[in-house]
């Protein structure tokens, strides 16, 4: 039989009132209770298997202690684990828990569904990731509902939090500046992910925005940009994207490597570019950071090629404390839209940048 605070109140001789106090930690002043009677009450709902009953007290408060993290489940999306931690422990120091759900696009997307997905769960609000694209409708549908939901990394015009790409790429460049370097390549091989439609989807935004922060920050010090970029398709369906004929990244990086002039740093945006550059410097016999430096940005350490590659940490276990504090400020006042807030990225850290070679390359 399920403990209950009525049977440790008759186990231990007390009233179920004060079972409440005790195991909610609600003393107030007034309610005396000796230390001696407080774990005598602890020790029976420990021999007796006590469990708070969570339900009940959801529907006495009207709270459920407990937030969603929403994923499409449907989509090949960016999803690393540090964005489960970040808002995890958050929402432990606020003394309460995560839900994960993955939920198909077209339910996320449907206007109608939002309040009965926050019924189904069981949360007081929603964090949802939607990494490519936001759907209008459930934006228009979460303000007319009011329902607390924070968008994370993507850029709505509010109750969203999402990394400061411009921040990124400016550390890159400054810290490459600062260590002699003017020729520095922008090398690009994004992948566009094609929709079930066999239509092209949209990127993530911060494709386009650490394109534009190189060229304009290039500029601004008055170098020239050495841009090299192109999309590709990938079939969502298919386990291993990469592998078609117009694959052609690894002889664009050795083209790049091989030009008159070449650069002597090379900025790449994300992981499946990094990889071509690497491979293209060690068939060439370059060294790194001796004769070229290397800078990625990713979400963690790259060290597959037994040398730490240098990397602008993606910061998101910042951005997963901030989301959870929007969402707790959305709960309390769910009518209000909270500004949009952008997380800088910290400097570039690892081994394969460093400064600019002496000798012409």
């Amino acid at each position: 039989m399920t403990a209950t605070q009525q049977s440790i109140a008759r186990h231990v001789g007390v009233s179920r009132t004060t079972v409440s106090r005790v195991l909610g930690g609600n003393l107030p002043d007034g309610f005396s209770v000796t230390p001696e009677l407080q774990e005598r009450i602890h020790q029976a709902a420990r021999e007796l298997g006590y469990r708070p009953n969570s339900a009940a007290r959801a529907a006495k408060t009207g709270r459920f202690d407990a937030a969603a993290l929403i994923a499409r489940a449907e989509e090949v999306d960016f999803f690393p684990y540090s964005l489960v931690r970040g808002i995890s422990d958050e929402l432990a120091r606020h003394d309460k828990h995560m839900i994960f759900a993955r939920i198909p696009k077209s339910r996320i997307d449907d206007g109608t569904q939002s309040p009965k997905i926050v019924r189904e769960l069981s949360v007081d609000g929603m964090l949802i990731h939607e990494a490519v694209d936001v759907a209008p409708a459930v934006t228009e549908m979460v303000r007319r509902h009011h329902i607390p939901a924070v968008w994370i990394n993507t850029q709505t015009p509010g109750d969203c939090v999402y990394p400061d790409e411009h921040s990124a790429v400016q550390s890159m460049l400054d810290t490459l500046i600062r260590l002699g370097h003017r020729r520095i390549a922008f090398f690009e091989s994004a992948i566009n992910w094609e929709r079930r439609t066999r239509t092209s989807g949209p990127t993530h935004y911060s494709s386009d925005a650490r394109r534009e922060a190189y060229r304009h920050l290039m500029a601004r010090a008055g170098l020239e940009p050495m841009l090299d970029t192109k999309s590709y398709l990938a079939d969502i369906d298919s386990p291993f994207p990469w592998g078609k004929p117009d694959d052609d990244r690894l002889a664009r990086a050795i083209a790049l490597l091989k030009r008159p002039g070449r650069p002597t740093a090379v900025v790449c945006p994300d992981l499946d570019s990094v990889g071509p550059v690497l491979h293209a410097a060690a068939g060439a016999g370059l060294r790194m950071p001796q004769d070229l430096s290397v800078i990625s940005i990713h979400s963690e350490a790259i060290t597959q090629i037994g040398q730490s590659v240098s990397v602008a940490l993606i910061p998101l276990y910042t951005y997963d404390v901030r989301a959870v504090q929007m969402l707790e400020k959305k709960i309390e006042q769910p009518a209000m839209q909270m500004p949009r807030e952008a997380i800088p990225y910290d400097p570039p850290v690892g081994a394969t940048h460093g400064p600019a070679p002496r000798r012409k390359p």
